[in-house]
């Protein structure tokens, strides 16, 4: 059975996790502070429609059943886009990210928003996508 069947509420920035459906939703939404999307995949690819995304956000968390774990999109300044997979490098486990960063709660890897390692014990950098634009969506190649 896969982890995030068991998972019923979580933050993806501060990396709280309840495992018991009680756990106060307001509590979670106060602690979050990337917008989240739930997405598909067509052909090995994410497709997303731009009109989904906040202008004012450059951070995305995107949350996709066929992948065991999410991807952060994000915008640079120069307004086009990367995804960077948030499995940590270290061993099998989830990071968390925030506008700072990404966490690994397992052994404390830590990873810029470019994916590149800050502290260890992880050597290799996050996996990366490339993403495409067109007028009105982006496409991430998940392969």
């Amino acid at each position: 059975m896969e982890r995030r069947e068991f998972i019923k509420n979580a933050c993806v920035s501060c990396g709280v996790i309840s495992l018991m459906s009680t756990f106060p939703l307001t509590l979670l939404q106060s602690c979050t502070s990337l917008p989240m999307l739930r997405t598909s995949s067509v052909d090995k690819n994410i497709v997303i429609n731009k009109s989904k995304l906040a202008p004012e956000k450059n951070l995305f968390v995107l949350r996709n059943d066929d992948l065991q774990y999410d991807v952060l999109l994000v915008k640079n300044k120069d307004n086009t886009y990367y995804a960077l997979y948030m499995q940590c490098t270290h061993q099998d486990n989830a990071v968390t990210a925030n506008d700072k960063g990404l966490n690994c709660s397992l052994h404390g890897s830590t990873f810029d928003l470019e994916g590149k390692v800050t502290n260890g014990p992880a050597i290799r950098e996050l996996k990366k996508y490339m993403v495409t634009e067109n007028a009105d969506s982006l496409t991430i190649n998940i392969i």
